[in-house]
């Protein structure tokens, strides 16, 4: 039942609610609330050596480095930027910030959503305050309308998630998250020697199967087949996943559509699953050559 028409029948017959009040209420609790965390990081002020050693500590875990950063295109260039899983690291380990995700009203179609962060020790504040339509864009290109309010908050939650990013970063020294970037690539390129190259490959591929990028269409973004891929190359299809994966951007922001297929999602992948693990590659394309090759 839609949460407005539960608050009509639990009002009493021949009373109204005051919205004012209701209003008034909560920024007065909202103002306190904010206080209260000054008060707190006045008490306990931020101790920046602990809070840099505990990040380094944070990145030497696999779990996180594999998920640390996103790719985005920028004209002919691949663009590489920390995710909001590293980010939120950062800021849980710097301390005394206050940041949240707000849906500030709801209209027939769309939402006004309110992301901010907020310093409590220097003061400064960061916001984006952005219109979302309520629809999504499924896998076949075409764009579906949502109405359920449960879709609605998970679909405002997402966006906010990625302004937050931006909000947090503005409120950290640039230092610190350069420092952060480099301890992840270390501890992600330190993991991939662990493991053969082929198999890390064939997961890649059925990875990406899942999100629509057939093998094909990953050899022809790479300019050689799929077996032929080197560690540099892994780590940027990496990043591309995981922008796909959270909405950064789409597939045609990569990929060209309509390669021809060898019979679907099963047969994309037989290949490369028929090899046992631990095969060797062959001999790489010379990145040079590849680069050339690239669209």
């Amino acid at each position: 039942q839609d949460p407005d028409k539960r608050m009509e029948a639990w009002k009493p017959k021949g009373e109204t609610t005051s919205e004012n009040a209701l209003v008034e209420a909560h920024k007065a609790g909202a103002v306190a609330s904010v206080q209260a965390a000054f008060t707190m990081a006045a008490a306990r002020p931020r101790d920046q050596t602990a809070a840099i050693v505990r990040m380094r500590e944070a990145c030497r875990r696999s779990t996180l480095a594999e998920k640390a950063f996103y790719a985005y295109p920028r004209g002919n260039q691949v663009v590489k930027d920390l995710s909001i899983s590293a980010v939120r690291m950062m800021a849980q380990n710097w301390g005394n910030l206050k940041s949240s995700i707000e849906e500030i009203t709801r209209e027939p179609g769309r939402s006004l959503v309110r992301s901010s962060a907020h310093d409590l020790e220097t003061n400064y504040f960061e916001e984006k305050t952005f219109w979302i339509d309520h629809q999504i864009t499924l896998k076949d290109g075409k764009v579906k309308k949502i109405t359920d309010s449960r879709d609605i908050y998970e679909l405002c939650a997402n966006y906010g998630t990625r302004r937050l990013r931006s909000c947090l970063l503005a409120t950290i020294p640039a230092d610190v998250k350069e420092s952060v970037a480099i301890w992840c690539e270390e501890t992600r390129k330190k993991g991939l020697k662990e493991s053969p190259l082929i198999d890390r490959v064939r997961k890649c591929v059925m990875a990406f199967e899942d999100l629509g990028v057939t093998k094909e269409m990953l050899a022809k973004r790479l300019g050689h087949t799929v077996e032929l891929i080197i560690e540099d190359e892994y780590c940027e299809l990496q990043d591309i996943y995981l922008s796909l994966k959270e909405g950064e951007t789409d597939r045609s922001s990569w990929f060209e559509f309509g390669a021809p297929s060898t019979g679907g999602k099963a047969a994309g992948v037989t290949e490369m699953l028929g090899k046992p693990a631990g095969t060797k590659l062959a001999t790489p394309v010379p990145p040079g050559d590849a680069e050339a090759k690239k669209p």
